[in-house]
């Protein structure tokens, strides 16, 4: 399906799409609430996409993918996928009446040029990421360059919040928040991910969590190598809650940097927090030997990105690593 205007498919049903390509299609003038949506697959019923390709698609909302209901993707790749100008999620706009589940899928390269939100994927519903890579998306003008995550409104009772398992979130840039922008957020929780290569110009390189946000948990987790420009705005982390809400479990927070140096946390930790390493970049109110954390470390024995075995890369570990 490709080189439509209005769209490559709009689905109001129930639809699986399996091993097809979507691509440049373009949206309509107008669509959604007078907005320019439907560019590769828009869907308000039952979708699910299998092995598929979306690809060189443009819209406003959702280039690649705009979700307004429920959304299933497996191994599926939503790539170079752009908006020219302020737009809401470069590969995949999922919005908050949406719930999406995204497995073993690769959003990648996808760009919004514009003072706009989600370079890879915004996000203002029920998201889970499983198993996938969010890699090399760009939005410099705006707010997270991987996830934009705004799901403050979400009924906590009926919806999920932002889940990460498995995935890797990886060499994305962006205005604030290169890897991912949390600023506005009903709760986040990472396990076993690693956001890395990241970078942003103002504020968290890696994960900027806003004041506003209810909470965040990362678990298991490696956030390494992302920077950010301003001096001491978070090359890994960018905690802006006063009253240290975001915990980290048994996660290595190091080798980031500003453009003065290390970098790693700005910011407030919950004092909950356990079993972490964390480097020379700022403590986010930890000390070094209380409850199993080791804080200050100067050289961490870690490797680049790499494939180590998984389903996505990772950044592993050297021979005599103090992790």
């Amino acid at each position: 399906i490709t080189n439509c205007t209005g769209g490559g498919i709009d689905n109001s049903g129930t639809a699986t799409i399996s091993g097809c390509t979507v691509s440049y299609n373009q949206a309509a003038s107008t669509g959604f609430e007078g907005t320019l949506d439907d560019g590769g697959i828009s869907n308000d019923g039952i979708a699910t996409l299998n092995g598929d390709t979306i690809e060189n698609n443009s819209a406003e909302y959702g280039s690649g993918v705009s979700n307004r209901s429920t959304m299933t993707i497996n191994s599926t790749t939503i790539s170079n996928n752009s908006f020219s100008g302020a737009g809401f999620g470069g590969g995949i706009y999922n919005s908050d009446s949406g719930s999406m589940t995204v497995t073993a899928s690769t959003i990648a390269s996808n760009t919004i040029t514009g003072a706009g939100f989600g370079g890879g994927i915004y996000n203002t519903g029920s998201l889970t990421v499983t198993a996938s890579t969010i890699a090399s998306n760009t939005i410099l003008g705006g707010k997270g360059g991987g996830i934009y995550n705004d799901n403050i409104q979400i009924n906590s009772s009926t919806q999920t919040p932002l889940l990460v398992f498995d995935s890797t979130i990886a060499s994305n840039q962006a205005g604030q928040g290169g890897g991912i922008d949390s600023i506005d957020a009903y709760a986040m929780t990472l396990i076993n991910s690693t956001i890395a290569n990241n970078s942003a110009i103002t504020a968290g390189g890696g994960i900027l969590a806003g004041a506003n946000a209810v909470g965040m948990v990362v678990q298991d987790c490696t956030i390494a190598y992302n920077t950010v420009q301003s001096p001491g705005a978070g090359g890994g982390l960018d905690l802006r809650a006063d009253d240290y809400l975001s915990v980290l479990y048994n996660t290595i927070v190091a080798l980031n940097t500003d453009n003065n140096g290390p970098d790693d946390i700005a910011g407030l930790l919950s004092p909950s927090s356990d079993y972490n390493l964390i480097g020379v970049g700022g403590s986010g109110g930890l000390t070094d030997g209380v409850m199993g954390n080791q804080v200050g470390v100067a050289n961490p024995g870690l490797v680049r990105l790499a494939d180590n075995g998984g389903p996505t890369q990772t950044v592993g570990l050297e021979d005599g690593s103090p992790a």
